[in-house]
């Protein structure tokens, strides 16, 4: 009869020794699957920033960041309102708009003139515009016009024997969305009747522009500090009266653009 092979009878001890290794190679797979899932994560928080942080830059590039003084001048400070519009239609039938994004493209012929009518309340008047002093601000000017922005404002503040002010559109923001740089006159040009920018300061015009109206504030214009882009033509009873009671509420009922 053959003899089988002999194999030892585990005891308890080895039994626990070896239910022992297996708990602790258990509790090392545990814990590098968690160090696994922890970098993981980390991984993607510091990719998740990465992205968060280009997303915000790229936002920023785009339109976000006020525009620096472009070549012919003008300075644009943009904003998430409104639009990036294209020049408006010369024949003055483009849609209303009264925000936008930054300063207009240049929409005006160099080799023309223009002239805008002003309809109020108490009638019209027309200016001159004078695109040989002040290019960037007459296309301005046209541009929102064109687009209808001033219809139906009111002439947000007069000072009898000064001046009357416009084109300041109600709410907050104000003005276009946008301000350019000054076109400066030299000294002793503002006269009665002269059309200029309202600003806040340098290089801060936007939308509304002034009509002098008296000699009261003409002194107090020089050295030149507003954009001279203009000067009434026909119609200067119409200003006269419009700059006659500072308590009045008197509208712009629409700006239409000629071009000769």
């Amino acid at each position: 009869m053959a003899r089988l092979p002999w194999r030892p009878v585990p005891t308890d001890k080895r039994q626990r020794q070896k239910r022992a290794h297996r708990a602790r190679a258990q509790q090392v797979a545990r814990l590098k699957r968690k160090q696994r899932r922890s970098r993981m994560v980390t991984v993607l928080a510091v990719l998740g920033a990465m992205g968060f942080i280009l997303a915000l830059a790229i936002n920023y590039s785009a339109g976000d960041k006020p525009k620096g003084v472009s070549a012919k001048g003008t300075t644009s400070t943009s904003s998430d309102l409104g639009l990036d519009a294209p020049c408006p239609r010369a024949d003055g039938r483009s849609v209303r708009e009264t925000k936008f994004r930054r300063a207009p493209p240049l929409c005006i012929d160099r080799a023309k003139n223009y002239t805008a009518k002003v309809e109020t309340d108490l009638g019209s008047f027309d200016i001159r515009l004078d695109q040989s002093r002040a290019p960037d601000t007459v296309n301005n000017f046209v541009f929102l016009a064109r687009y209808h922005f001033y219809d139906g404002f009111q002439w947000n503040k007069i000072i009898p024997g000064s001046y009357i002010q416009g084109g300041n559109p109600p709410g907050d923001p104000t003005d276009a969305g946008y301000l350019f740089a000054d076109e400066l006159p030299p000294p002793g040009l503002y006269k009665v009747g002269s059309v200029i920018m309202a600003n806040n300061g340098p290089n801060t015009n936007g939308s509304q522009f002034i009509v002098l109206t008296g000699p009261d504030i003409i002194s107090k214009l020089n050295p030149p500090k507003f954009t001279l882009f203009g000067e009434v033509s026909s119609g200067m009873d119409v200003v006269q009266q419009l700059g006659s009671n500072a308590n009045a509420t008197h509208v712009i009922r629409q700006i239409t653009i000629s071009e000769s």
